[in-house]
């Protein structure tokens, strides 16, 4: 049975290793002045190569016959993958190497095995290694039982927790170990791993396309691998074209038609441009919506010297994109959502944000909806500087129906 493109390809080296330089520089300096941590947690997105790197650290830390040197770029300590327990551990056969799934190994009865079994001496490598992945998916009960085992860890053991949402993991989990953050990989740096596939399987396919999957693959190689094996598979000849129409991308021509025309205002432009947009699945609807929140808040920060009325309508347009995303997930026509916020931006950039606007939207208060407009009397009289007394007027509520579509999204 064939494996499938992101196994295949996978890492087996530090060297090999792309986009995570920092991670790499810190366990390999480690590795070679024998100051291993006991324990270490992976934190980063999907597919950024944690539980890749922690396979390739437990073959390091238990290599017969590592290779070690010194450079300019600094220390290099790699496991050479010929010995035994390399061997052992490429065909998954290491005993003393221990992988968890903690999304479905997740009880204190897990843990509780699993700390009985850490005191036994490793039955053939140098050290006992446990990798496991998605740690934030354990109980509390399990974690408990997992601080226990952390806070005085047998001499032999080395412990790898990896998880993709370390806000999950309480706090004295992550006092006890080494944290090392992996980055979404970078276009650049998926690019350049699609080409050497590309290259490598002699596929046909059209210049950019690599480019386009990465950009598409959001900082996520094994994204990025599967989505070139499912194109790769379906086109002989892959093309930019059929690519853009099998991933659901929006044409960056039309985004950025787009991006101008509700920018600018024209609500008769927005609604030519939204026309030329399929969006109708939410898959779609969240990728077009996804394009649109990046290049708006490039363009925030792209110019330093923008007025302080362009930067609340980038600010106004980035807010309401983003709860037009949360809408998406909820909604049963998501293209709908997505024409309703690009005219509302329209709409409010249209009325426009002048200068003497600015004090007040500024210093309003957090708890007020909205900016209060005297009555024509009572406004001249201001002006003239005549005493005026207003009685207090009640808050005015958010619409109900919005507040209850974001309510039923978020759910």
């Amino acid at each position: 049975m064939s494996q499938t493109l992101y196994r295949q390809y996978r890492p087996i080296t530090f060297a090999a290793l792309f986009g995570q330089d920092v991670a790499r520089t810190i366990l390999q300096n480690a590795l070679a002045q024998d100051r291993l941590s006991h324990a270490y947690l992976f934190a980063g997105p999907r597919g950024t190569g944690k539980t890749t790197t922690a396979r390739i650290l437990a073959r390091a830390a238990t290599c017969e016959n590592p290779h070690t040197s010194g450079g300019k770029k600094g220390t290099v300590f790699e496991p050479c993958n010929v010995c035994a327990s390399c061997k052992a551990q490429l065909a998954d056969h290491a005993t003393d190497i221990v992988e968890i799934d903690a999304a479905s190994n997740r009880g204190i009865e897990d843990i509780r095995q699993l700390r009985e079994q850490a005191h036994y001496l490793p039955l053939t490598l140098k050290r006992k290694v446990y990798i496991i992945d998605e740690v934030h998916m354990l109980t509390s009960d399990a974690f408990n039982a997992l601080l226990k085992t952390l806070e005085e860890p047998p001499a032999h053991c080395l412990f790898i927790l990896a998880t993709t949402e370390l806000h999950k993991v309480p706090a004295t989990i992550r006092s006890r170990c080494q944290l090392i953050r992996f980055e979404r990989g970078s276009e650049e740096a998926i690019t350049a791993k699609l080409h050497q596939i590309i290259t490598d399987k002699k596929w046909d396919v059209e210049a950019g396309v690599a480019e386009l999957i990465a950009s598409h693959a959001q900082g996520g190689f094994r994204d990025a691998e599967t989505q070139l094996e499912q194109l790769a598979t379906r086109f002989e000849h892959l093309t930019k074209a059929s690519a853009i129409d099998a991933l659901g991308i929006t044409d960056n021509k039309l985004l950025e038609k787009l991006l101008t025309a509700f920018l600018s205002s024209s609500l008769t432009a927005t609604r030519d441009v939204l026309a030329q947009v399929e969006s109708n699945d939410h898959h779609r609807a969240e990728m077009l919506m996804t394009a649109l929140i990046e290049r708006v808040r490039e363009r925030l920060y792209a110019t330093p010297s923008r007025t302080d009325a362009e930067l609340l309508i980038l600010t106004n347009s980035l807010t309401r994109l983003l709860e037009g995303f949360v809408l998406i997930k909820g909604s049963p026509h998501p293209k709908l959502v997505i024409e309703s916020t690009c005219y509302e931006i329209a709409a409010s950039a249209q009325r426009g944000i002048t200068a003497e606007q600015l004090p007040a939207l500024t210093s309003a208060p957090a708890s007020t909806p909205e900016r209060v407009t005297l009555p024509a009397p009572l406004a001249t009289q201001v002006a003239k500087g005549a005493a005026v007394s207003i009685s207090p007027q009640p808050v005015r509520e958010p619409k109900a129906p919005v507040v209850e579509l974001r309510d039923a999204a978020i759910k």
